[in-house]
């Protein structure tokens, strides 16, 4: 076990033309405690995983010069420091947690595949394909031979004078641009377009993203599976903070990782997730992608099984908090006309805090509970793309219920 400390203190002390004492330079500190390494360990390629804990602060203040602060010539210097700005808000949340199991289980499988997903679904591909083949049938029957009027009204050579010279592109062109052509589309568009839409996100997509998948799934199943597996998962956010005048930027950077070391490989059933039948069963549970939109019910799901379907040797987690804050100026609009602040650009904070600790698998039988997420994920552009196509076709299906 080795505990420390580590100061580098470069700090004066100045008396101002007030009589205040102001303090400017630089400032570290550094303290630790956590376990050692023997001589032998740390020439591993891979480390023996040891408990740690760190705390780091570095901070500089450059005083400024107040000229004309309160009346005509009343110039002293100050520091940035008596208008600190209120401490961001760390954006780590349950949902992160949730994801970062998530990858976890992932990673370990070496494949995304859920096997339980595909086979509740699977009776609907050959309906969805059988439909898009219909469609694009009829699509290409009527292109081909003009049955329908409104293609017959697009492909239409039309005998007006110089037609004879434009060739068919020519003319399929010109219709194009002609507005007459999107009145006679039909009164459909919008419905067929929604349609369409939640076909590929919610049908079509996820049919070729198990197709690849599945194929990784099955490599995994063949090849030997790593008894070492890691993921992290990382957020930033920045933000600029106003106090009293003095403008701050501020930024806190918030990274999770997560190192699991299984006992044994896992079963088919694991990799392919047929031992998951909770999930499967929100899967096919109608509308539950939308209240996925709000909270992450599938990631709890997933999350919950990477805790229960593996065999956990032992499981790491690794947090590394950082927050930092940088004086950038001064706001005139708060101050008397002709009051200005000159320098102290120069003064930042930084605090880091690093810990890195062994999980209890015992005590890891559910994962954190999943919260609601922001309103810029939930209100995003596909989710409000989707939400119209769900609108167009949900009153399309009361209209027709209702013969209208």
């Amino acid at each position: 076990m080795t505990i420390g400390t580590q100061v580098s203190d470069h700090r004066t002390n100045i008396v101002n033309s007030k009589g205040i004492s102001l303090v400017q330079g630089e400032y570290f500190r550094k303290t630790w405690v956590g376990s050692d390494l023997t001589e032998e360990e740390r020439t591993l390629k891979y480390k023996p995983e040891h408990g740690y804990e760190c705390s780091i602060l570095s901070q500089n203040t450059e005083l400024g010069m107040c000229r004309n602060w309160t009346s005509l010539g009343d110039d002293f210097l100050w520091t940035p420091r008596s208008w600190m700005p209120p401490e961001i808000v760390d954006p780590w949340t349950s949902n992160d947690d949730l994801k970062l199991w998530t990858n976890l289980g992932n990673h370990a499988r070496d494949s995304e595949f859920h096997g339980a997903n595909f086979l509740a679904e699977v009776h609907q591909v050959p309906r969805m394909i059988a439909d898009i083949s219909t469609k694009l049938a009829f699509v290409l029957h009527n292109v081909r031979h003009g049955n329908d009027s409104t293609l017959k009204k697009f492909f239409k050579r039309q005998k007006s004078k110089g037609s004879d010279n434009l060739s068919d592109y020519q003319i399929v062109k010109k219709q194009l641009a002609s507005s007459k052509f999107y009145k006679d589309a039909g009164r459909n568009t919008s419905e067929k377009m929604a349609e369409g839409l939640l076909m590929y996100d919610y049908g079509i997509s996820p049919l070729l993203s198990d197709a690849e998948t599945s194929m990784n799934a099955l490599s995994q199943s063949v090849n030997t599976t790593p008894y070492r597996t890691r993921v992290k998962r990382r957020r930033i956010v920045q933000n600029n903070m106003r106090s009293s005048g003095f403008i701050w930027n501020q930024r806190v950077i918030h990274r999770t990782q997560i190192r699991g070391y299984l006992a044994s490989a896992p079963d088919m059933l694991t990799i392919w997730h047929l031992n998951d039948p909770l999930g499967a069963l929100i899967e096919v549970t109608p509308w539950s992608f939308v209240v996925d939109w709000v909270v992450p019910v599938s990631s709890y799901f997933s999350a919950l099984d990477t805790l229960r379907s593996f065999d956990w040797k032992s499981l790491w987690k690794t947090t590394f908090i950082e927050r930092s804050q940088q004086f950038v100026g001064l706001d005139p609009s708060v101050l008397r006309p002709g009051a200005t602040f000159d320098g102290g650009t120069g003064t930042f904070d930084k605090v880091t805090s690093i810990k890195r600790e062994q999980l209890d698998t015992s005590s890891l039988a559910l994962p954190p509970v999943p919260t609601i997420r922001p309103a810029k994920e939930i209100f995003s552009v596909k989710h409000m793309l989707d939400a119209a196509a769900l609108l167009i076709g949900q009153k399309t299906a009361i209209a027709k219920s209702m013969k209208f």
